[in-house]
């Protein structure tokens, strides 16, 4: 069975879910990282006052980084780095690829890569 790989050439691991127009599959290492979504402010922000909401950091594990001292902070995975965008979906083993989604790239002439076998 065929799987989608990077622009890398490594086995694309990430999907970006809401993507039709440009070709979504990333591997671990190229995914885009750091987003908004993934950010939360603490209890004391401004911004948490102003909005009615606020987390502070978790104590139980150290998977998450300051964005903002004091202010902002992101939550990370198991080597440090931010996480994608929640509208990233992964799967550890690759993704599958189908004909209707080749037929979709080729319509839109949109470039896919994937293995040969």
């Amino acid at each position: 069975m065929k799987k989608f790989l990077c622009e890398c050439g490594k086995l694309a691991t990430w999907d970006y879910m809401p993507s039709s127009t440009h070709y979504g599959y990333y591997c671990d290492d190229c995914v885009p990282r750091g987003c908004s979504c993934n950010q939360e402010y603490t209890v004391k922000s401004a911004q948490a006052h102003e909005n009615g909401y606020g987390e502070d950091p978790p104590t139980d594990h150290n998977q998450w980084k300051w964005i903002e001292k004091d202010i902002c902070w992101a939550r990370t995975d198991a080597q440090g780095r931010e996480l994608p965008c929640i509208e990233f979906w992964e799967n550890l083993d690759g993704y599958e690829v189908h004909s209707d989604e080749i037929e979709h790239f080729n319509k839109y002439d949109i470039k896919y890569y994937t293995t040969t076998q």
